[in-house]
């Protein structure tokens, strides 16, 4: 009876990690996505308008504000790239202690615990992530500053 019960917890504890971790990895994709295309948006909006308007060539803020789409770009790479490698590492750790639990060298509390630790995300994870939506949210507002304020025959 015994047998049963622990056997439906972990069969309730599978189901319901996949689920969690499907959730969390369609959320995780979409966000990014999201990024992607308000800072691209961003970005060839104002070089479309820079090309467009022969006066906003001449003002810088034109030029910072665009630059500030790119870095949103950049940022949402860059979190590519930190993600490619956390999931090397985690997949490289996993396979070392499970070479050690079979080995007898840890118990499997302890695989479940490293394993627990690689996965969470880092500081770096968040700074990439909100760093690509503030540069989205300053790029929209030097905008609306540069829109609103000035004139292409204004430089600023």
């Amino acid at each position: 009876m015994i047998g049963d019960a622990q056997r439906m917890q972990s069969d309730y504890f599978e189901k319901r990690f996949d689920h969690l971790r499907l959730m969390s990895s369609e959320a995780e994709k979409a966000a990014w996505n999201y990024l992607l295309a308000i800072n691209g948006g961003g970005a060839a909006g104002m070089l479309a308008f820079i090309g467009a308007v022969p006066g906003y060539r001449q003002i810088w803020m034109s030029y910072l504000i665009l630059a500030v789409f790119v870095l949103g770009l950049v940022f949402v790479g860059g979190s590519h790239v930190n993600q490619n490698i956390r999931i090397n590492r985690a997949l490289i750790g996993w396979r070392s202690d499970w070479l050690s639990v079979a080995e007898g060298k840890i118990l499997w509390l302890d695989m479940l615990k490293r394993d627990g630790l690689r996965t969470e995300n880092s500081f770096l994870s968040w700074f990439i992530g909100f760093s690509a939506l503030a540069c989205f949210l300053v790029g929209v507002i030097l905008a609306a500053i540069l829109f609103y304020f000035r004139s292409p025959t204004m430089p600023i």
